[in-house]
C-alpha cells in the first residue's frame, strides 16, 4: 500500500515505531470492531510502500493482564533479543489494576512470546494513581548507565484534575525494574500520552500527546522543560499519538489520522483511522522542532500533470488575473479574486511558492466543483498568522475545520506542499509546519486559486501524481 496504511480488518491507532537494519517497523494498535485492540505490524524500506506482516501480539486470555486490550508501548533491542514493553488493559479483573506494563520478546521482530511474569510493572501508589499506568517508552540512558522507562501516569498528590505526569522506572537489564517519583509533572493535562524522546543538536527533545502531539526541549533532565512559540503542537489534533523512528540520525514521526463516523465531513471523530505520511522532524540548536516531508515521499510523486510552464488551463472568474510561464497573480480590488484550473486529478501532490499582501488572505480551493459552489478552502491568513482548512460553499465561508499557527513572512515567498490522497489532506509550510485533516465529502474536482483583500502571487506551481 502506498504512502498511507490502513488494514483491511481494522483501523490504525497509536503507532509504535522501530527502525532496524534499514527497515521501518511500524507496530500499531489495531482497532477492531467487537474485539480488543491487538498489535498490527507493517514494514517499509522507503516510507512509501508498506507491507503487512502477521499481527505481533493479541489480547490475552480471561484473567490475564492484557485480556481487554494491548495498548501503546515501545521496542528495544538488547544482545540480539528484541523486547516489546506494552500496556496491558483489563477491566473488572481483580486483583489486577486496569492498566499494567507487560513484556514480550522476539528474535526476528515477527514472532513474539509474552513474558509469563506479566504484568512486569505496576504503578507505585506512593506517588501514582493505581489504574492509569501506560505507554512505556524504554531507552538506554548513557548518562545514568541504566535503561529508563518513561510512562504515562497520574500523580496522586496534585490537587488539580490536570495531574497527568511522566513517570520514571529504571533497570540495569530490562528485567528488574524500580519505580521512581515522577520525572515531569507540569499540571497541564489529564494525561501526557505516548511519550518519546531523543537527542539532537546538543539538546534533548520529549514528545507527548494530549489533544495534539506536542514537544518539550531541554539540555538536562534536571532542567525545566520548555518549548519555543508560537506553539508546542507538531500538527493538528487529526494527526495523533505520534512517535518517531530514530533512523541513522533522522527522526521520522509516525501517527494516525482519525477517521470520521460514516465517512462524512461532519461525522464524529473516531479513535483510530489511517497511518498518515511519516514526516521528518527537524530539530534546531535553539530548541525548535520543525516538521517537513521526507525526501522519499517527495520523490515518489514522479509524474507532473500540471505546471506553470505547461498548459495550465487557468480560467479567471472574478478579480484581475495575470498569468505567464513563471507566475500567476490575482488581485482582489474589492472583495475576492478567484480563478479555476478545472482539469486536475483527484489525488496529487501540489507544490507552490505563495506571496500574499500584508493583511491579505488567500490560497487554494481543492476539489472545486465545476459549478464552483463546493470544495475545500486551504486558506493562508497573513493578518492572523495562521493556515486553516474549511468547507467551501456558495452561501459563504463556513466554520473552520482545522487550523494551525503559521509565521508568514511579509512580502516573502511561503513554500506550500500539499498532499491530497483519498480522504486525507496533509499540508506542509516552509518545511516547518504541518496541517492534517480529513476531506470526505468531495472526492474530485478542480483546483481554485483565490485572494481576499489584496493580491496573491504564485510561483513554482506544480501538481504531480504517484
Amino acid at each position: 500500500m502506498m504512502i498511507h496504511y490502513q488494514p483491511a480488518d481494522g483501523y490504525v491507532a497509536d503507532v509504535v515505531p522501530f527502525y532496524w537494519e534499514g527497515v521501518y517497523h511500524a507496530f500499531y494498535l489495531k482497532r477492531r470492531e467487537g474485539r480488543g485492540t491487538c498489535y498490527g505490524h507493517v514494514v517499509s524500506r522507503d516510507l512509501v510502500h508498506w507491507e503487512a506482516l502477521p499481527d505481533a501480539i493479541d489480547v490475552g486470555e480471561p484473567g490475564e493482564p492484557d485480556h481487554g486490550n494491548c495498548f501503546t508501548g515501545s521496542v528495544i533491542e538488547r544482545e540480539g533479543i528484541f523486547h516489546l514493553f506494552y500496556t496491558g488493559h483489563t477491566e473488572n479483573n481483580p486483583p489486577l489494576p486496569v492498566e499494567t506494563i507487560c513484556h514480550a520478546t522476539s528474535r526476528d521482530l515477527i514472532h513474539w512470546k509474552k513474558d509469563p511474569a506479566n504484568p512486569i510493572l505496576r504503578a507505585d501508589e506512593r506517588w501514582y494513581e493505581r489504574d492509569d499506568w501506560r505507554d512505556p517508552l524504554v531507552f538506554w540512558n548513557s548518562d545514568e548507565e541504566r535503561y529508563w522507562m518513561l510512562l504515562t501516569a497520574r500523580l496522586r498528590t496534585l490537587r488539580t484534575p490536570r495531574r497527568g505526569c511522566i513517570a520514571l522506572a529504571t533497570s540495569p537489564d530490562l528485567s528488574h525494574w524500580e519505580v521512581h517519583p515522577p520525572l515531569w509533572a507540569p499540571g497541564i493535562a489529564y494525561a501526557l500520552e505516548c511519550p518519546d524522546t531523543f537527542e539532537a543538536e546538543g539538546r534533548r527533545f520529549l514528545l507527548f500527546s494530549n489533544v495534539e502531539t506536542r514537544y518539550r526541549t531541554f539540555q538536562s533532565w534536571k532542567e525545566p522543560l520548555t518549548y519555543l512559540p508560537p506553539t508546542d503542537a507538531l500538527d493538528t489534533p487529526r494527526f495523533y499519538a505520534a512517535k518517531a523512528f530514530h533512523a541513522d540520525g533522522r527522526h521520522l514521526l509516525a501517527g494516525w489520522v482519525s477517521s470520521n463516523e460514516g465517512e462524512h465531513d461532519k461525522g464524529r471523530w473516531e479513535w483510530g483511522g489511517t497511518m498518515g505520511i511519516v514526516r521528518e522532524l527537524v530539530p534546531t540548536s535553539e530548541g525548535h522542532l520543525w516538521v517537513r516531508v521526507p525526501k522519499e515521499v517527495q520523490q515518489a510523486f514522479k509524474t507532473p500533470v500540471l505546471s506553470l510552464n505547461g498548459k495550465l488551463g487557468l480560467t479567471p472568474v472574478v478579480g484581475k488575473w495575470v498569468a505567464d510561464p513563471s507566475s500567476i497573480q490575482g488581485i482582489a480590488v474589492d472583495g475576492m479574486a478567484l480563478a479555476n484550473i478545472p482539469h486536475v486529478p483527484a489525488d496529487y501532490r501540489l507544490t507552490a511558492s505563495v506571496v500574499l499582501d500584508s493583511g491579505c488572505c488567500g490560497g487554494f480551493l481543492l476539489r472545486l466543483s465545476s459549478t464552483l459552489d463546493t470544495g475545500y478552502q486551504l486558506l493562508i491568513d497573513t493578518a492572523r498568522q495562521q493556515a486553516l482548512v474549511r468547507s467551501w460553499e456558495a452561501w459563504g465561508d463556513q466554520p473552520t475545520v482545522i487550523e494551525r499557527p503559521l509565521m508568514i513572512p511579509e512580502g516573502r515567498p511561503l513554500k506550500v506542499e500539499a498532499y491530497l490522497l483519498g480522504s486525507i489532506l496533509e499540508v506542509f509550510f516552509n518545511d516547518r509546519v504541518a496541517l492534517t485533516t480529513r476531506v470526505y465529502d468531495h472526492s474530485e474536482g478542480g483546483l481554485g486559486v483565490f485572494a481576499l483583500n489584496g493580491s496573491i502571487l504564485i510561483q513554482d506551481l506544480e501538481v504531480a501524481t504517484l
